[in-house]
């Protein structure tokens, strides 16, 4: 049972996952780490009175209705570098590379999960094309197929790095463990044989996709708009729609390839919004 923890304002909230955290009205607040930014997930409890007629008096008694949550973001207030003495400091990057802080599998998991982040917020921003223009449904799949798409353009731009190979097999890594985690969590799914058979299947979704759009990449636009028509649009949209998707995607390679290896560690980029005109 977990124990509650008051808290006073949402602005000081600690995630501690095995307390349940009280806000200044008793809800539950279940707070989820996002990039930079906490997610508070507040339980909330709705109540519906009703009137009982006595002869005499009247009363009011309240019926207790079934809770549910509600999201709020909680940006964290920026901290400042504390500064050790040389010693400390020298001290604690000796610890660091020796247990391997520096050691580029470890650097590569830090750096891949931003450029992740940006892949599955790409999806989130551009609901107005994706869902409004295309008509997909707003969906795990449609989401699935959104996010691939653009994992595997950078996947295209670290293949020509010496280190790329360990950045491309992160990029992948994060996204099934979303994919996972949004099962659990945002679907209810809780059977980790059901689980394990959807992520099969997206496993295979996945590399079918990769094959498709590598093909269509090297060849010519017909065949790119097919393994896009095939990945995300399926039977929805139209030919027009097709056509902006594969703009967005000539564009985006190209953007990429222009763009230095520094610069994308770094996560200095940022995916365009597709045009919904030619």
């Amino acid at each position: 049972m977990s124990t509650p923890f008051r808290l006073r304002g949402l602005s000081k909230c600690c995630c501690i996952s095995s307390f349940t955290l009280l806000n200044r009205r008793n809800e539950r607040v279940l707070p989820l780490i996002l990039q930079n930014r906490y997610m508070l997930r507040t339980h909330y409890i709705s109540y519906s009175q009703v009137n009982n007629e006595n002869s005499n008096n009247k009363t009011k008694r309240k019926n207790k209705l079934e809770g549910y949550w509600l999201d709020g973001f909680q940006t964290p207030k920026p901290m400042q570098k504390r500064k050790f003495p040389p010693f400390i400091h020298n001290l604690l990057v000796r610890l660091a590379k020796a247990f391997g802080y520096y050691d580029l599998p470890v650097q590569a998991i830090r750096i891949t999960r931003e450029l992740y982040q940006m892949c599955s917020k790409h999806y989130d921003d551009n609901k107005e094309f994706y869902i409004g223009a295309c008509g997909l449904p707003d969906s795990f799949q449609t989401w699935f197929s959104v996010t691939l798409l653009h994992i595997w353009m950078l996947m295209v731009r670290f293949r020509v790095e010496n280190e790329g190979k360990i950045f491309m097999q992160q990029l992948v890594n994060h996204l099934f463990e979303d994919a996972e985690w949004r099962m659990r969590e945002d679907y209810g799914i809780t059977s980790n044989s059901i689980i394990r058979h959807y992520i099969k299947d997206l496993l295979n979704q996945f590399h079918g996709g990769v094959m498709a759009y590598d093909e269509g990449m090297c060849k010519d636009d017909p065949v790119l708009a097919a393994a896009l028509w095939r990945n995300i649009l399926v039977t929805e949209g139209s030919t027009h729609n097709m056509a902006c998707l594969v703009k967005h995607v000539r564009h985006e390679l190209q953007r990429l390839d222009h763009l230095s290896y520094e610069s994308i560690i770094e996560g200095k980029i940022q995916f365009r919004k597709p045009e919904i005109t030619l």
